[in-house]
This record gives structure tokens, sequence and C-alpha cells, in this order.
């Protein structure tokens, strides 16, 4: 079940808010999985178990965030940045 597959990486209700769209592409039905973007007062979700993609292997606990809409791997600067409180 997609639902399944998303809850090990992202968490349950401990994990980001996300929906799965169906979208026409130019051969077919495409899934887009929509990750929101965290609110004020959300904590940080790190990846659940190891997952390899393409080639690159993502360890448990890496953070992902946005930038200049992609996701990226957390760098300091940004560990830095979740630490501030929010203002």
């Amino acid at each position: 079940m997609l639902s399944q597959g998303i809850v090990t990486y992202a968490g349950a209700s401990d994990g980001p808010a996300w929906s799965p769209q169906h979208v026409q592409g130019a051969s077919g039905q495409v899934l887009v999985i929509t990750v929101e973007p965290p609110q004020p007062g959300d904590g940080t979700y790190p990846l659940r178990p190891e997952f390899i993609a393409s080639g690159k292997t993502y360890r448990a606990g890496t953070v992902f965030v946005r930038r200049e809409r992609r996701r990226a791997e957390e760098e300091k600067e940004d560990r830095r940045q979740r630490l501030v409180p929010w203002q």
C-alpha cells in the first residue's frame, strides 16, 4: 500500500503531512506525492530507514530541506537556523 510505504520512510502522525495526487502525463497517469512545508513549531522529520536512490545512499536520520523548489540534504547552516526559535 502507498501509505504504508510512505510511513516507513516519513513516519505516521509523527511525520510531515503529505498527500498523493494522480496527474495526467504525456504517456499516462503519474503519481505525485506532495510533502507539505513545515509549520512554525513543527519538529524535525528525519528519514527513517536507509534509502538508496540513483546510486546514492541516504542514511537513516538524514534531514532534507527545501531549497529553490527542490529538496536537498540538510547542511550545517540549516541545522543552526533550525535551532533558532521561530519569530
